[in-house]
């Protein structure tokens, strides 16, 4: 047979785990990985790294599938003994709201889903009347994306290291294209729809922080590396320069809502650039370029 010739542009965790996918579900797939940026240079390299895919505005019969089968590829490696070296942890995580909230269609595969319980609302300041416990996994992407990396390889898949100026480019070369890109989805598609969104994150070296902690746009997810903080995300910004200002903010209401956060030593400030979606984008579309 002749070999299917595929192209996945973006080498970020969507991209390398399509790639992955491919080579070992899609016989007689020859797979190519096309990027600017490869780890630790990626997006993923400088998120927070929780499982927890709560930006999936769209609500049709898909949307549940690709998180259950999302959170079992995941769940499935961290029951591997070399999961610590992947970077992969179950993690339990406290969410809170200011008013209930069912429980939305992506905690569906998460272990474990419940209420809070009135004393453990109270433990945190403010008057928070509705809280959501779960366990989830957290992902430290420069260790799991040179796994991703070397799973490829030892399938036949190979790269290369290249700006992709339009999707259009890759005719005559590629039977399908996949476009793993990210925020270069705007631009490659193009599609307008899709926007940045910049988020400033600190990691701190903090061990004994067990639990991770949501409230609103704060997050705080201990790794099996670090605890990393995040803060608030802002749209239209495409800045990656880590500001002084934002990450005080961003430490200072950490430690209001887990004070012992004030002992722990300053690591790392990082700034990454997400794409936005409403609703989210998968679907296949035929092109033909002349």
């Amino acid at each position: 047979k002749m070999p299917i010739k595929i192209a996945v542009v973006g080498a970020g965790v969507v991209g390398m785990a399509t790639a992955v996918r491919i080579l070992e579900s899609v016989e007689n797939a020859q797979v190519t990985v096309i990027a600017e940026s490869f780890t630790p240079h990626t997006t993923g390299d400088v998120s927070v790294g929780l499982l927890e895919p709560f930006l999936l505005y769209c609500f049709f019969p898909n949307y549940r599938d690709w998180c259950v089968d999302s959170f079992n590829f995941y769940h499935g490696l961290i029951n591997a003994e070399t999961s610590g070296q992947l970077g992969l942890a179950l993690v339990p995580v406290y969410e809170l709201f200011e008013k209930f909230k069912a429980k939305p269609l992506y905690a569906e595969p998460f272990l474990d889903y419940r209420d809070m319980t009135p004393e453990e609302l109270a433990a945190y300041p403010g008057d928070y009347k509705y809280g959501a416990y779960f366990i989830s996994i957290s992902i430290v992407c420069r260790k799991f994306l040179p796994y991703m990396m070397q799973r490829f390889t030892r399938r036949g898949g190979t790269f290369i290291h290249e700006k992709v100026e339009s999707l259009d480019q890759f005719a005559g070369q590629y039977d399908v294209v996949m476009n793993c890109s990210g925020i270069g989805a705007r631009t490659l598609v193009p599609d307008p729809k899709c926007v940045p969104v910049q988020g400033q994150t600190v990691r701190v070296a903090a061990p004994w922080v067990k639990n991770c902690l949501v409230v609103g746009d704060y997050e705080f997810l201990p790794t099996v590396d670090y605890v990393v903080l995040r803060g608030v995300p802002i749209f239209d910004e495409t800045s990656t320069i880590p500001t002084e200002e934002t990450a005080r903010l961003i430490y200072e209401n950490a430690t209001k809502f887990i004070p012992s956060l004030k002992e722990a030593r300053i690591l790392e400030n990082h700034v990454g650039i997400r794409p936005y979606r409403k609703p989210l984008r998968v679907e296949i579309e035929n092109r033909k370029i002349k």
